[in-house]
């Protein structure tokens, strides 16, 4: 069952925000597996290869690239970078994170979806 496999949320489709787009992990499934979540290694590993793959693809210039965070940290810490420039502590921080929004031009997110199966 799809709801047990582990997976994360990866985006919506421009003008359709309906349309949710997921990334499933079935090799990563297990009987008995805690949750459907990544791990924290996994995600990182995940989405630092993501990033790769869209910089190395050749597609998207600099003008789309510049605006990619370089690494998931650096993604955690933009996340938080609204409410920490506030000086709010970080018991206050607590469900503070910002959800970070990026497009790619449908040109080459074929090709990155390939490379990307190719490489995990």
């Amino acid at each position: 069952p799809y709801h047990k496999v582990p997976n994360t949320y990866l985006g919506n489709v421009c003008r359709f925000e309906e349309c949710t787009i997921y990334i499933f992990f079935p090799h990563l499934y297990y009987e008995g597996r805690p949750t459907n979540y990544l791990m924290d290694d996994q995600m990182m590993r995940f989405f630092n290869l993501l990033l790769k793959t869209i910089t190395d693809c050749g597609y998207y210039n600099s003008a789309y690239i510049q605006h990619l965070l370089l690494s998931v940290q650096h993604a955690k810490e933009a996340s938080y970078a609204k409410f920490r420039e506030t000086g709010l502590s970080f018991t206050e921080e607590i469900g503070r994170q910002q959800s970070l929004h990026y497009y790619l031009p449908l040109s080459g997110l074929a090709e990155v979806l390939t490379r990307l199966r190719a490489a995990i």
